[in-house]
């Protein structure tokens, strides 16, 4: 969380021969290069006092001070979908985990999605809600940062997703994708199939390989992220793919769910198709 991201600041300041003052690093980190948007007033509230209190952790219980309580950090209670930067500015590190809702049964909330510039530039027929989300992100990214979703995996083969999947194809490229499968990420969430990616805008793509990887048997949750964060990725032994645009297929859509050797038979049998179902279907 916060702190390891302070204690990554400070290493590569002290790499650069810069000031690693822990002090410092602290409160220009939360002051002016973290932003957080939410229409939840209760989970602003909750993000502001966790990250106060991620401060103290870091700069003792002596940096409590009058200052500190009055400091003013840049989380704000919005729509993530109308709000704006200051200054048009872009972001580094996008993360997120957007809500999951279909049209179907949310009619009005797509309306009022609609009757804005994003909702209006983006909508699919059948999307799903967050789809909004990862072209907001796109949108919001540097150049050489990265966007990091946990969402549903519907998106990778969806029919409502299609434009959604072609703008990732032209535009973005993933560096690595967590298909959990059988690991619960949301154990209230019975019955939702959940993806972790990393993705950032494309550009020279021809040294990126990503990564996948497919969990198949039950990790506790809790181990697994954990095991992520001492390991990394890596440390699963993930499938790795040859570029980017491997990743999908002769339809456009996102092999997450036929790793290995499965993809290997798949991309055989595309390679000899001579017609798809949907060229039989009138």
């Amino acid at each position: 969380g916060f702190v390891h991201l302070i204690k990554t600041a400070q290493w590569i300041e002290v790499q650069r021969g810069g000031d690693a003052a822990l002090d410092q690093l602290v409160m220009k980190t939360a002051t002016r290069q973290l932003t957080g948007v939410d229409m939840n007033p209760e989970a602003v509230m909750m993000a502001d006092m966790m990250l106060r209190i991620e401060m103290l952790r870091l700069m003792g219980k002596e940096a409590m001070t009058p200052e500190l309580q009055c400091l003013r950090l840049k989380v704000a209670c919005a729509d993530a979908l109308t709000w704006e930067p200051d200054d048009n500015q872009r972001y580094q590190l996008i993360l997120g985990n957007p809500p999951y809702l279909g049209e179907k049964g949310h009619r009005p909330l797509f309306d009022q999605a609609r009757s804005t510039r994003v909702g209006a530039l983006y909508y699919e027929k059948n999307m799903d809600f967050s789809y909004y989300f990862i072209h907001r992100g796109l949108e919001l990214l540097e150049t050489q940062g990265c966007l990091c979703y946990i969402t549903t995996s519907y998106f990778t083969t969806a029919d409502g997703a299609r434009r959604l999947r072609q703008r990732l194809y032209e535009e973005a490229v993933f560096h690595w994708l967590i298909n959990p499968e059988k690991t619960m990420i949301f154990p209230h969430a019975k019955g939702q199939h959940n993806l972790i990616y990393c993705l950032g805008a494309a550009g020279d793509n021809s040294m990126v390989q990503p990564m996948l990887l497919h969990l198949t048997q039950s990790v506790e949750r809790s181990v697994l992220f954990e095991r992520l964060y001492q390991q990394g990725i890596k440390g699963f032994s993930p499938v790795v793919f040859d570029n980017p645009l491997t990743l999908f297929d002769q339809r456009g859509q996102l092999m997450v769910r036929s790793p290995g050797m499965k993809q290997h038979l798949l991309k055989q049998l595309e390679h000899k198709t001579v017609y798809q179902l949907q060229d039989l279907c009138f």
